[in-house]
């Protein structure tokens, strides 16, 4: 599975989903990327505070080991090692002369101002071994464990962590203070704890949590409120294209979904206006263009020669019937009638009784809600096609997860593939099975297409493996109602 198909699987598919998505990652990585920062700005000011007081420590112990006889200081220096620090005392300096590491130069110099002008040498050493005067250290060994944690590894029977067992080396601070007879006090001391398990702790984690399901909620929330034109817009949408009718949205909201809701009710009244404007044309059209046809046809009765009659009189019945499919095809029959409840089984039936390749195969009834009239049109000329161009018309009626599925399968030739939408085009024939021996002019699949779309469905059209051409309509489940 490639990259771009799991991120369509976890990405939300609607606008809302992804805005929620969007926003509340970006605000969890915000969130961690600040604790971080501000967990790393916090250790470093520990830390500093941390080399603040042992440096004050250490200057603080420096002139009572210098009351103390020198006889006496080895066992006092000892007695004096507190937490945190590890003193000894003797005739040298444990460390080095020189430019101080940078780990230890800050404490060096804070110990050094203290204790000015007593001379300050700085550096660190690896302590090999358990180092019991760092045990309680803020409640942390030296590797930065609590008492659960050091409990914890001590349960894994681990020798390295077993009481008196050996320690990984640890790099410590070494300070030496020259003392004012010449001696030195050399001091360990472990100032940079490890806070790491104290950044990330399970109340972290539980606020982590519940940060993420508070913006979930409150971002969910929010953009609904926002996205909820967008949904409105899409079932006015979906509504005028079934009911040229449909009430206009409402103006109310913020300005540009106010903006955005003027503009579709005008758009929605231009297209009304126009529509009816077209059949009103074609109405008068209709009206004008009868009175001379009926002129002609009582003319035509005058005509001596019998076959000039005969074909003045069957083009005269041709113009007539193409007005009259036109102005059926133009007016508003279907958002202008009422919808009530249908039986589509009963509706198919009646149009295929007593037909000769007619035939039928599915529920015994199905209940739906629609402009029967209109709906019956539609059939009746699916079904007319099939029997004229097919010799057959064998209705198939079921539902699925498309909705109301209704297969209208013939005998016929069936239509080419790049003719099988054209034909749908008003005024459209195909010369190979459809001429005016038929009486079409065109308009039976255009009109078929219309009154099913205004019910939300739609009709394609596929030949058939064995032979012959097969008319699909669907309608959606919306229609369907209680038996």
């Amino acid at each position: 599975m490639t990259a771009a198909a799991v991120l369509s699987r976890v990405i939300p598919s609607s606008l809302a989903g992804r805005a929620v998505l969007a926003l509340v990652i970006g605000l969890l990585v915000s969130n961690v990327v600040i604790f971080v920062v501000a967990s790393s700005g916090r250790d470093a000011a520990l830390n500093a505070q941390q080399r603040q007081r042992v440096a004050e420590r250490i200057a603080e112990l420096v002139p009572l080991v210098e009351e103390v006889s020198a006889d006496r200081r080895e066992s006092f220096v000892r007695r004096a090692s507190a937490t945190g620090l590890l003193l000894r005392w003797g005739p040298a300096p444990l460390a080095a002369p020189g430019k101080p590491p940078e780990s230890v130069a800050d404490l060096a110099a804070a110990v050094a101002a203290l204790v000015n002008p007593r001379e300050v040498r700085a550096a660190t050493e690896m302590f090999f071994g358990p180092m019991p005067w760092m045990r309680r250290f803020h409640g942390r060994d030296e590797e930065g464990r609590s008492r659960r944690e050091r409990d914890r590894d001590r349960d894994r029977d681990d020798p390295r962590w077993a009481e008196g067992g050996p320690r990984p080396p640890r790099e410590v601070s070494l300070l030496s203070v020259r003392l004012g007879d010449a001696s030195w006090l050399n001091v360990y001391a472990l100032v940079d704890i490890p806070y790491r398990d104290r950044t990330w702790q399970p109340r972290h984690y539980i606020a982590f949590a519940l940060v993420g399901i508070v913006a979930v909620l409150l971002t969910a929330w929010a953009v609904r409120r926002a996205t909820r034109p967008l949904d409105s817009f899409a079932r006015a949408a979906e509504r005028f294209g079934a009911d040229l009718s449909a009430p206009p949205l409402p103006d109310d909201g913020p300005r540009e979904v106010r903006q955005a809701a003027r503009a579709f009710n005008g758009m929605q009244d231009r297209l009304r206006r126009f529509v009816r404007d077209r059949t009103e044309m074609l109405a008068a059209i209709s009206h004008d263009l009868r009175t001379p046809i009926t002129r002609l046809r009582l003319r035509a009765e005058f005509v001596e020669d019998e076959e000039a009659k005969a074909k003045m009189l069957a083009d005269l019945g041709e113009m007539e019937t193409m007005i009259a499919a036109t102005l059926e095809f133009a007016r508003d029959d279907v958002a202008r009638e009422a919808r009530r409840e249908v039986d589509l089984v009963t509706l198919l039936k009646d149009l295929i009784e007593g037909t000769a390749g007619g035939g039928y195969a599915g529920p015994d009834k199905l209940m739906i809600e629609a402009a029967p009239n209109a709906l019956k049109r539609a059939f009746a000329n699916l079904v007319d096609n099939a029997l004229k161009y097919g010799a057959a018309a064998r209705v198939r009626l079921g539902t699925d997860a498309t909705g109301i599925v209704i297969a209208i399968d013939d005998d016929g030739p069936g239509i080419p593939e790049g003719d099988r939408e054209r034909v749908f085009a008003p005024f459209t024939r195909l010369e190979a099975s459809r001429n005016r021996e038929t009486g079409g002019v065109g308009l039976g699949l255009a009109v078929a297409r219309n009154a099913v779309r205004a019910h939300g469905g739609d009709i394609t059209l596929a030949n058939r493996r064995e032979g012959g051409l097969t008319a699909t309509v669907t309608l959606p489940t919306g229609l369907l109602r209680a038996a």
